[in-house]
């Protein structure tokens, strides 16, 4: 490293260059010196204002911090990670509603078979909703799309709509009587309800007619 003149003294203006391009070098391999800290709970980072409220999953952010160590990451190398990791968070919660929503619909068409009964019945769980206080309708939306909590409100929302009429208001086998609507069903199925036995009558009656006129 030393460079000597032609008389053999030292040079140390000429050492120094040397040892300053060395040093250069050096840097542009490894970094400006940067090193991982010396445990992996050393690792810190701090999340942009915009996502203080989101909480890290204490034993996952434990177990990349271990895994961040093994690998050699820097303290910087470290927070660069997180940072693009926090920046994808809202578009990943964002496909994660939409699979919860895909499942959702999938059950409740297990209920809901019928395309007209399934639409009636997200538009009676909406008219439930709506009727409910808005500090009662933010704290609906922690249950996200939870099939469950979509058909008791569509229960509430049915009967919420007007009382079905005796023999839904036409004769037997009449094309105004809709036998799987989500009003008639629930009452049909709900043994306590004063006109469960008249409204069941009425629907056995209008598959009986159906069933009359399809082999006439």
């Amino acid at each position: 490293m030393l460079a000597k003149g032609p008389d053999g003294a030292v040079n140390y203006q000429e050492s120094f260059q040397r040892a300053e391009n060395a040093r250069q070098h050096l840097e542009r391999r490894l970094g400006a010196g940067d090193i991982p800290p010396a445990k992996p709970e050393d690792y810190v980072f701090t999340p942009p204002a915009e996502m203080a409220d989101f909480k890290l999953d204490d034993t996952a952010a434990a177990a990349f911090k271990a895994k961040a160590h093994k690998w050699g990451m820097t303290q910087a190398q470290y927070e660069g990670v997180m940072g693009e990791y926090m920046a994808l968070v809202p578009s990943l919660m964002q496909g994660g509603a939409r699979l919860s929503a895909a499942a959702a619909t999938e059950e409740l068409k297990k209920v809901w078979q019928e395309p007209a009964v399934f639409q009636r019945g997200l538009a009676d769980a909406g008219k439930a909703t709506s009727a409910l206080p808005a500090d009662l309708q933010s704290a609906l939306q922690e249950f996200g799309t939870n099939p469950a909590v979509l058909r008791a409100l569509a229960y509430f929302g049915a009967e919420m709509r007007d009382p079905v009429p005796p023999n839904g208001g036409v004769p037997p086998g009449g094309g105004g009587f809709d036998p799987y609507s989500p009003e008639v069903v629930a009452i049909v199925n709900n043994p306590r309800h004063p006109r469960q036995a008249e409204v069941a009558k009425a629907r056995q009656q209008y598959f009986e007619a159906k069933a009359a006129a399809a082999k006439a």
